[in-house]
């Protein structure tokens, strides 16, 4: 026989098996289908798909919350979630009336990051800010008509000083400060009992947000005179007085000056001593002096 013919012979051959080597490997490498059983049809059949209702509710903001600002319950609502964020609400009592840390948009989940510990006053400053308490009676805070949130001028007056001959000067210390607190006023909106405006608190204190620079300002102009503030409108508006000089520069606030010493009362001089008087007895002479 022709060796030619059987070397083909042989090739075709060792192909035959490297295909029959490899259809064998891949059939037993993948493992067999496995099919659900009739029992395992009739559960998912029964089982009723899930819906949005079956999902837990979380706490959402209804519409912006700003930084600071008190939640109404109107702002905020329930809604389903399939994924519920770490630390969420599920109440709205939770977060009704407390003061976000940060400002959220619609939509936006409230965890308990979105409100930090401590006190709330300090979650409601810029960082240029300081918060400052001054004493304040009913004539001094309009009536008693303040509530957190509104913005005042704070007022400075001078009595007159009759030895430095100064005549009594009012001033416009610090123009359109926020105002932070008034009285009992944040206590109060924490329980829910808003007081009215209006409502007689006798002598309070009033914490206005004010910048770094202007805190020791306000604070020695409360040792050196009164302070009154004066309301400001829903909108912002022309400060009174702004075309004149409404800073505190134009008046010398410091520790009162030392009172001069009482002038020196001009010495009289005394009266010139009356001529001595000659006495003469015959040839005796003698001479008298009078005391002053």
């Amino acid at each position: 026989m022709p060796t030619r013919p059987l070397k083909i012979l042989a090739m075709v051959t060792a192909l035959a098996a490297l295909l029959f080597a490899y259809l064998a490997y891949r059939h037993t490498a993948e493992p067999p289908p496995i099919l659900p059983s009739e029992t395992d049809l009739e559960d998912a059949l029964a089982k009723p798909e899930e819906t949005a209702a079956d999902w837990p509710r979380i706490v959402v903001a209804g519409q912006p919350l700003s930084r600071g600002e008190p939640i109404t319950a109107a702002a905020v609502q329930l809604v389903p979630a399939r994924l519920v964020p770490p630390d969420s609400f599920s109440s709205l009592e939770e977060v009704v009336e407390r003061r976000p840390a940060v400002s959220l948009q619609i939509g936006e989940p409230l965890t308990k990051r979105h409100f930090l510990p401590g006190s709330e006053l300090a979650h409601v400053l810029d960082p240029d800010e300081r918060a400052v308490a001054i004493v304040v009676n009913d004539a001094i805070g309009v009536g008693g008509f303040l509530a957190p949130g509104d913005h005042v001028d704070v007022l400075l007056y001078l009595a007159a000083d009759q030895r430095r001959r100064q005549p009594a000067q009012a001033r416009i210390l610090l123009a359109r400060q926020r105002l932070l607190a008034y009285g009992q006023a944040p206590a109060a909106a924490k329980a829910g009992t808003q007081p009215a405006r209006g409502a007689g608190r006798g002598s309070d204190t009033a914490v206005l947000a004010v910048r770094t620079e202007d805190a020791p300002k306000l604070l020695l102009a409360a040792q050196v005179g009164t302070l009154h503030l004066a309301l400001h409108g829903p909108e912002p508006g022309r400060v009174l007085g702004e075309e004149a000089d409404s800073t505190l520069d134009a008046i010398a606030i410091q520790s009162p000056a030392p009172a001069p010493p009482p002038a020196r009362q001009p010495v009289a001089e005394p009266p010139p001593s009356p001529p001595p008087t000659t006495i003469w007895r015959g040839t005796d002479k003698s001479t008298v002096e009078y005391p002053q």
